[in-house]
């Protein structure tokens, strides 16, 4: 299969709110079941070793059309919720058996109340993580919390989770964390072999494909990358930083992509929390939970007194080799604007050019990011140009 044919299968499989393939695996694994989850992270190795396909609800994207939600949450809240609400009033989770939120804000805090309230698409959980992971019992309570999402699994499945079972999950999920780092080290290395529009639908698809189908396309798709023929453009590199949640619609990042090479992101950044692969001896929900605190991501729902998010970002653009950044979080997103001012402060220092920008899940007209983007690069070589002469 070619590296077109793969993107265009994993792009379906992203665009399709209806969760055909999802659908199409509970059919075909009557024993199994499927668990949804909202983002930033969670431990779907723990969902997958119970025999279950851990399914990611971003949203809806910009195709669905919003008509029943917007009764029940108000107007000044980023699109996710919004969308995946009128997912569930749409009939389209009705096939899950259960639903994960995290307390990542005020809005996923309180939707998990207000989803119990008005559907009945099976276990509505809400797992607590800590946010400030540097205290001596962060790991231990990671730990539990764990073990509990483990017990409430337990109890949808009627089988236990096995110890043998969890590692093989560790291993499958450790296998797609190397290959997706792959896929990141091309982007810095020679961004104009692999867009990020096609990495990111890569990546996506397999937070809605169970690992095991989902691992074959990478490899292939990795073998017809390091093949393709491509040529360098004369574009500037930046950084996309916003994207940790809320998810901005594909044309959106073809748009940058356009004017800009997007080196590295923080897309889909709960596929890619860890940052290493996680030990697969002993305990492994222990080594998940050591994990979560010492081989995360920087991210803006997190606090890590080890590692400070602004000079996070600042590793991540000189270690891309980025020009720039573009600092876009999504409409209405508390926890994203509220890093903005820290991020500026740290690349103004560092003489860094910055573009500020909001997007929005149900946006469906680009020109103005165009004009913005291409504004903000053309003044980058403009004066890089008076800077060689």
């Amino acid at each position: 299969m070619s590296l077109e044919a793969i993107v265009q299968r994993c792009q379906q499989i992203v665009e399709d709110n209806t969760f055909a393939w999802a659908r199409e695996w509970k059919e075909r694994h009557p024993r199994g079941g499927v668990m949804g989850y909202w983002p930033v992270y969670t431990p779907v190795e723990i969902i997958h070793a119970a025999g279950m396909l851990p399914l990611a609800v971003y949203g809806g994207g910009n195709n669905l059309e919003v008509k029943h939600a917007d009764s029940r949450l108000p107007s000044f809240i980023c699109s996710i919720p919004r969308t995946s609400m009128e997912l569930a009033f749409t009939g389209r989770l009705d096939f899950l058996e259960g639903l994960l939120f995290h307390p990542i804000c005020d809005v996923a805090r309180n939707l998990a109340q207000v989803w119990r309230r008005n559907f009945n698409t099976g276990k509505v959980d809400l797992l607590y993580l800590p946010q400030n992971i540097v205290t001596g019992a962060a790991v231990h309570y990671i730990q539990d919390e764990y073990q509990r999402l483990r017990g409430t699994l337990e109890e949808i499945t009627r089988k236990k989770i096995t110890k043998a079972a969890l590692k093989r999950s560790l291993h499958l999920y450790n296998r797609q964390r190397q290959l997706i780092r792959e896929l990141y080290t091309i982007r810095h290395e020679a961004p104009w072999l692999l867009s990020t529009a096609e990495c990111y639908v890569l990546v996506r698809a397999g937070t809605l494909m169970a690992v095991e189908e989902h691992l074959p396309l990478l490899e292939q798709a990795l073998q017809e990358v390091r093949q393709r023929s491509a040529r360098s453009m004369d574009k500037i590199r930046v950084v996309f930083e916003g994207g940790f949640c809320e998810q901005p619609p594909v044309e959106f990042i073809q748009v940058v992509e356009e004017v800009c090479y997007i080196v590295d992101d923080d897309f889909m950044i709960g596929a890619r929390w860890f940052q290493g692969d996680v030990p697969e001896e002993g305990d492994p929900v222990e080594a998940l939970a050591r994990s979560y605190r010492d081989l995360m991501s920087y991210c803006s729902i997190q606090h890590d007194e080890r590692r400070l998010k602004h000079l996070a970002l600042l590793e991540r653009v000189r270690g891309s080799g980025a020009q720039a950044v573009i600092l876009c979080p999504p409409k209405f997103c508390e926890p994203g604007l509220d890093d903005q001012v820290h991020f500026s402060q740290s690349l103004d220092t560092e003489k860094i050019p910055i573009l500020s920008m909001e997007f929005e899940e149900k946006m469906t007209s680009f020109e103005q990011v165009r004009i913005q983007v291409e504004t903000f690069a053309e003044s980058i070589l403009f004066y890089a140009g008076e800077g060689v002469r």
